[in-house]
């Protein structure tokens, strides 16, 4: 079909291809090295295994269990997040995992991230310079945190991309009021609770306020007309909508779980009670973490006087803030005492200076003095926020939702900086200094690290000119995965041990296995290497009851405690690692 319609454009895709050769020409050295760096996180999102913690115990380990189960409605889980949470970007994982390997999987955070790139620019370009809206473009894409989830497997990227999305396509609706864009956003916003629930906190205050824009922009009886007259069409969306809502995994975790968002014990864990005073408490806690200095300027803070600017800030909150606030919204034993963390990785990074110091003064000029629909895409990032801190605990981790407010403000910082285009000397500088951050956080990705933060690799006396590009090599995620080729690395790493691949000589192909496993367990490795085998999860404290329907019982992080006198039990394999206990065990009937 593709190739259908392209002979039918061909005339527009030669346009096409000549508007990109004229824009690279125009701007040949910031596009050529936006590219190397994009050209280098395509290979590490095709080329090297996955390493999120999130996804080894259950974005991707769920996909295993429902090819495994045959069914998108799990009850035997090793944690509640692989049954209830929505599915609509982890299924997508399926295009390789159905051949049980992970080469390329991470593919589509990438596409999401250039999709957030290429929207970004499409948006700005409406309503600004080419100039501006690359510069916009720029300064969004080298946001250390959305770099650093451009190789991930998490679906955080994925819901900023569909902001984005929503954003282009509810623009083009008040330029003209069309059935296509209209069937194309009510789809993209039911899609995006499937990626994930935080995506009500952004969906549901856009339907409001772009729906009244919609409503002062056209009378209701042209929207009256538009349904009507095509009411077979949209009838039809109702499957699609249906599957897209996750409306039936909802009620599967009604009845499975006891609420549609899970267990009423996980739902107070994740939920805080304390009102206007959380909200303000976590939105205080946000804003101190949006004052990103990158891990390197910590490091060069503390060359120069000793102490590092997240000590500084951290005195100002707990000598200022904390004694309003206190520990408002923060769950007893898991995200406090507040700590600042600028940590190279996904799963504490921030936005970099940029995030502070152009996107939220950028959403909030907007707010006072953009057009309409800045005004509300504005509004709407806002509210999205306010929602995320009123109503979830605060932990340091929550900085991945975040991806939705600075992913989608590129319509907003290309309107905030028409205030500087007349210094065309500045705009250059945020342009290259974006450059300049976009590259380190290609490079020092603490989960993919091309150049460590560790001084003694520079430092150590046997490492010369000569040698130090192979040291810098070896040190890499290049090396240590051998450019990739090594999928348990991360495993090996996490486990202490070869544990992983011990599993593949041992479990012989159709073997059943009770799976007994904490929350945090990464078991994403073995369900993958082993497809020969089907692993169950069974809770510890129900193993007794259900041994006899297995051959094996394969123990991690917990202790294998069951007695049953009428079982032969065979220790095949124990952990070697204090760290990380673990079992695997044969069983027979009889003596």
């Amino acid at each position: 079909m593709a190739v259908f319609k392209g002979k039918k454009k061909i005339e527009y895709i030669r346009i096409f291809g000549q508007r990109i050769i004229s824009f690279w020409t125009q701007y040949k050295l910031v596009t050529s090295l936006v590219c190397f760096a994009w050209i280098y996180l395509g290979l590490q999102a095709i080329l090297l295994p996955p390493s999120n913690v999130d996804s080894m115990t259950y974005n991707l380990a769920r996909v295993l269990l429902f090819q495994q189960e045959k069914t998108l409605l799990l009850t035997n889980v090793t944690n509640i997040w692989q049954s209830i949470y929505p599915l609509g970007s982890d299924i997508l994982h399926h295009i390789f995992l159905r051949f049980y390997t992970d080469y390329g999987i991470g593919i589509f955070s990438f596409l999401s991230y250039l999709s957030i790139a290429f929207g970004t620019y499409a948006l700005s370009r409406r309503y600004t310079s080419t100039e501006l809206s690359l510069t916009a473009t720029v300064v969004i894409i080298s946001l250390p945190e959305l770099v650093y989830q451009a190789t991930s497997t998490k679906n955080d990227i994925v819901a900023g991309a569909m902001a984005v999305f929503c954003f282009l396509t509810v623009n083009r609706l008040l330029e003209l009021a069309n059935l296509t864009d209209l069937v194309i956003l009510i789809l993209g916003l039911t899609w995006g609770i499937s990626v994930k629930t935080t995506w009500i906190a952004f969906g549901f205050p856009f339907s409001i306020i772009f729906g009244i824009l919609l409503l002062r922009k056209y009378p209701l009886k042209i929207w009256k007309q538009l349904i009507f007259s095509n009411w077979q069409i949209l009838i039809t969306l109702g499957i699609p909508l249906f599957i897209f809502s996750q409306f039936w995994l909802f009620i599967h975790n009604v009845f499975v779980w006891g609420s549609w968002s899970g267990t009423p014990e996980f739902n107070a864990f994740s939920k805080h009670t304390d009102g206007l005073k959380g909200a303000f408490a976590n939105l205080v806690r946000y804003i101190f973490h949006s004052i990103d200095v990158l891990e390197i300027g910590n490091i060069i803070s503390r060359r120069i006087i000793g102490s590092s600017f997240t000590d500084f800030l951290q005195n100002i909150y707990y000598s200022f803030i904390y004694p309003i606030v206190g520990n408002a919204a923060i769950k007893e034993g898991f995200g406090g005492p507040f700590r600042l963390s600028w940590w190279s990785h996904e799963d504490m990074a921030w936005f970099g200076p940029f995030g502070f110091l152009i996107v939220i003064p950028a959403i909030l000029y907007s707010t006072i003095k953009g057009h309409k629909f800045l005004r509300a895409s504005s509004l709407t990032l806002l509210t999205y926020v306010f929602i995320l801190c009123y109503t979830l605990t605060w932990t340091p981790f929550h900085n991945r939702y975040l991806s939705i407010f600075f992913g989608a403000s590129g319509g907003c910082v290309a309107y905030f900086i028409q205030i500087f285009e007349s210094k065309k000397i500045l705009l250059r500088i945020v342009k290259y200094i974006s450059i300049l951050i976009l590259f380190f956080a290609c490079s020092v990705n603490a989960a993919k690290p091309f150049i460590t933060l560790d001084k003694t690799i520079f430092t150590n006396s046997n490492i010369n000119a000569i040698n130090l590009p192979y040291v810098i090599f070896k040190n890499s995620i290049w090396g240590k995965t051998k450019l990739g080729t090594n999928r348990l690395y991360y495993a090996e790493v996490f486990f202490g041990d070869s544990r992983v691949k011990e599993s593949i000589k041992l479990l012989p192909r159709g073997a059943r296995v009770a799976l007994v496993a904490e929350e945090t367990t990464w078991v994403y490795n073995y369900l993958l290497q082993n497809p020969q085998v089907k692993f169950t999860p069974v809770p510890q404290n129900e193993l007794e009851s259900k041994a006899l329907n297995f051959d094996y019982i394969l123990c991690l992080d917990v202790q294998c405690k069951f007695n049953l006198t009428d079982l032969n039990k065979t220790v095949l394999w124990t952990s070697s690692s204090s760290a990380k206990k673990g079992q695997l065990i044969r069983i027979t009937k009889g003596k």
